[in-house]
């Protein structure tokens, strides 16, 4: 007899804007434990008046917060937290900078609307390609 594991909880605020970005969800949802809550696709302004950043997944665990970065790159990426080159030989910034700055905008809002106090947010940039190579330096 199988036994039925429980999922982690949906909350959908906004439409995956893409297919790698929908099974992201669904993956997480499936491997995480119960208590945690998966928020995904929302905007947030780091002031009133200034432009929203767009936010792929929120993973709210028992004891942690993650900002979820989704990427559907192939091939083998190479470079360092700055920029990535990729097989093509395209370089592109890469998407870790801009990643922690919404890590600590989060952070902050949940500060200051949640009263969290110190909490902290972990960046995760998730590549959804399992046959991608990442050959990022770490400095």
């Amino acid at each position: 007899m199988q036994t039925q594991r429980s999922m982690a909880q949906i909350h959908c605020i906004g439409k995956p804007e893409t297919e790698s970005e929908a099974a992201a969800i669904k993956y997480l949802a499936e491997n995480l434990p119960s208590d945690h809550r998966i928020v995904h696709n929302f905007e947030a302004c780091s002031r009133p008046g200034e432009l929203p950043y767009e936010y792929d997944i929120v993973v709210l665990g028992s004891n942690a917060v993650y900002h979820v970065e989704v990427k559907h790159f192939t091939g083998t990426i190479r470079g360092d937290r700055h920029r990535w080159r990729f097989n093509s030989g395209h370089t592109f910034p890469s998407p870790i900078p801009l990643a922690n700055k919404k890590s600590k905008i989060l952070a902050s809002r949940l500060r200051k609307r949640q009263n969290l106090g110190r909490v902290f947010v972990d960046t995760v940039v998730l590549i959804t390609d399992p046959r991608a190579g990442i050959r990022i330096a770490d400095d």
